[in-house]
C-alpha cells in the first residue's frame, strides 16, 4: 500500500494540532512528523478494516456459569500457632517489631 499523506491526514490538521499543544514546528519538523506519523496512520487504518464481528462474538461470556461457594481458605489457629505471640486470637508484636515494619 503506498503512503499517500494527503488520505491520511492534512498539514492543516498537524499544524492545528501543534497549536493546540502549544508546540511550534519549523518545515522541516512538520516535513519529518508526517514522515514518521505515516506508518501509525496505516497501521490504524488496517485495522479499522478489519472485520470485528467474528471477535465480538468469540468475546461472549459463555452461558456455563459456576456456582460460588463460601469456603473456609486458612485456618487461624494453625496460623497463629506460627506467631511467637497471641492473644485474643490475634498475632502480638513487641514495640520493637512494630517499629522495624513488621
Amino acid at each position: 500500500m503506498p503512503f499517500e499523506k494527503e488520505e491520511l491526514f492534512k498539514r492543516e490538521e498537524l499544524e492545528k494540532t501543534a497549536e493546540l499543544c502549544r508546540v511550534f514546528l519549523t518545515e522541516e519538523e512538520k516535513r519529518a512528523l508526517e514522515e514518521e506519523l505515516a506508518p501509525f496512520l496505516l497501521m490504524a487504518r488496517a485495522l479499522s478494516d478489519l472485520p470485528d464481528q467474528e471477535v465480538f462474538e468469540e468475546a461472549q461470556p459463555s452461558a456455563k456459569v459456576r456456582e460460588d461457594a463460601v469456603k473456609e481458605s486458612l485456618q487461624r489457629a494453625r496460623l497463629l500457632s506460627c506467631a511467637p505471640e497471641q492473644g485474643e486470637g490475634f498475632f502480638l508484636f513487641s514495640k520493637k517489631e512494630e517499629q522495624k515494619g513488621i
